[in-house]
């Protein structure tokens, strides 16, 4: 048998080198259990996200999970599961120490501004930008017209004080005898006044002037004393985006006008009239009907009396008819004054006849022209007769068209609120829970998961039992549209 021998300068080199190996394969270690912890928090993430409300997206496109539920589904799909894996346990031996959520954003976060963005982000791939800018420049035209315009609106009721105190005989021949039958124009003009007929037309409500059986309407009611539009809401953990741009608000607009419902496309949700609620904020679909109603019309008789008064034409026809009204006054400032009045009436009486089309599906032009105007000066008071409708204009714009362009009227953050409310009560009725709260529900979430770990080609966790080491993990992950 032979004997061999080493020297210690060998035995020390052999140190060196062991030592080299094991430093290596630790820091392979190091290495692959960096890559597979952020491996394993970016899956779990995913799969927690994956506990989206499904209702809240199948109606409203709107991708959010329960923020309560984040820890607990962080620990199962971090923790249990990454213990399934045998090579991992012997390998690797690392293990979850403390997963947490150093912030999130709620749906409802910064006064609606992270609804706005998310809906927003949803709403850009389905959106080109030139479109959106097309819709942009219409908006601006209205409220060009709507600031710039500097017509003297006839008032009505100081018209017919006006006649009064100057031709009290002649003006009482002219009231309307609603007990006549049909007669022939010139004859309704000396027996009715259409002014006071449309004064009195207004008083009674333009909601059944418009609508045809009123009885049809929803009548859907929702408790909104404690709505999210009413609540204080929790502040913000991430910071919020400032106010949104032009073509945010395009494109939060067009998000409205596609997933909530309105008069001309009622869905199964809380109210019928949602996008109607956004502009009214009442409780009842006919409140808030009325209220978009009202403000349609608005819309309409400005740009029918900005038409009627650029048209010489139609300013002659008013002023002869203003002149058959005035009678024996033959005073300009009193001529003046009911033109103006006659145009008016022309205009809120064209644009009932307007809204007649629009609430049944046909479309109106912004601005119109010869061809697309409907109504005589000689029939302003008929309109309160029958149904008859506006010309259809097939380029112009239709009921939720001049609805999106009121919606771009409004704070942004107001109408994130507001459809909040009704999403919120949607969600409560589909789940039959009123304990469903917005504000508990995340998009958006920033994790900090630690794990650690001992030493395996290193002995110092014999010396001193307590050392150990750490990896943590930063993760930010949410519902992106990218």
């Amino acid at each position: 048998m032979k004997k061999g021998s080493v020297t210690i300068f060998s035995l020390l080199s052999m140190m060196l080198v062991v030592s080299a190996l094991f430093a290596l394969l630790e820091a392979g270690r190091f290495q692959g259990m960096k890559r597979l912890t952020t491996l394993q928090t970016q899956t779990a993430l995913e799969s927690v996200f994956a506990e989206y409300n499904t209702v809240l997206w199948e109606e409203y496109r709107l991708l959010a999970c329960k923020q309560s539920n984040v820890n607990l589904l962080m620990e199962e799909n971090v923790a249990d599961r990454l213990l399934e894996d045998r090579f991992v346990t012997n390998f690797y031996q690392f293990r979850v120490e403390e997963i947490e959520q150093q912030g999130y954003t709620r749906l409802t976060d910064g006064e609606g501004r992270a609804y706005i963005q998310a809906a927003a982000g949803y709403m850009e791939k389905n959106l080109s930008y030139e479109m959106a800018k097309k819709i942009y420049n219409q908006y601006e035209g209205i409220k060009s017209i709507q600031e710039n315009n500097d017509f003297d609106f006839g008032d009505i009721e100081d018209a017919l004080k006006r006649i009064k105190e100057e031709a009290s005989k002649e003006s009482a021949g002219m009231v309307q005898n609603e007990d006549a039958g049909e007669e022939s124009i010139n004859t309704a003009k000396k027996k009715e006044n259409p002014l006071e007929i449309i004064q009195n037309l207004q008083k009674k409500g333009v909601l059944s002037l418009v609508i045809k059986d009123t009885s049809e309407l929803s009548e859907k009611e929702m408790d909104i004393s404690n709505a999210v539009s009413k609540r204080d809401l929790p502040e913000a953990y991430l910071p919020m985006p400032e106010e949104a741009d032009w073509y945010t608000k395009v494109l939060f607009q067009q998000y409205l006008l596609t997933y909530l419902s309105s008069y001309t496309e009622e869905k199964e949700h809380a109210l019928n009239y949602e996008l109607e609620y956004l502009l009214g904020g009442k409780a009842t679909d006919i409140a808030n009907m009325k209220t978009v109603v009202n403000q349609i019309l608005a819309l309409r008789e400005t740009a029918n009396f900005l038409y009627l008064s650029s048209n010489p034409q139609k300013v002659e026809e008013a002023r002869l008819l203003a002149v058959a009204i005035a009678g024996a006054s033959l005073n300009p400032a009193i001529i003046y004054v009911v033109k103006n009045a006659v145009l008016a009436a022309w205009a809120f009486a064209e644009s009932v006849l307007d809204l007649r089309t629009l609430l049944t599906g046909g479309k109106i032009a912004l601005l119109k022209s010869n061809t697309t105007w409907t109504l005589d000066v000689d029939y302003i008071s008929s309109i309160g007769k029958g149904y008859a409708k506006a010309k259809n204009c097939s380029n112009g714009l239709g009921y939720k068209d001049y609805v999106g362009i009121l919606l771009l009227f409004q704070e942004e953050e107001q109408l994130a609120k507001r459809a909040m409310d009704v999403q919120e009560q949607t969600l409560r009725k589909r789940y039959e829970e009123e304990g469903i709260y917005l504000e508990d529900w995340i998009f958006d979430v920033n994790v900090q998961v630690s794990y650690g770990y001992n030493p395996v080609f290193f002995s110092i966790h014999r010396v001193l039992p307590s050392w150990k080491y750490r990896i943590i993990v930063q993760e930010q992950f949410g519902y992106g549209y990218e």
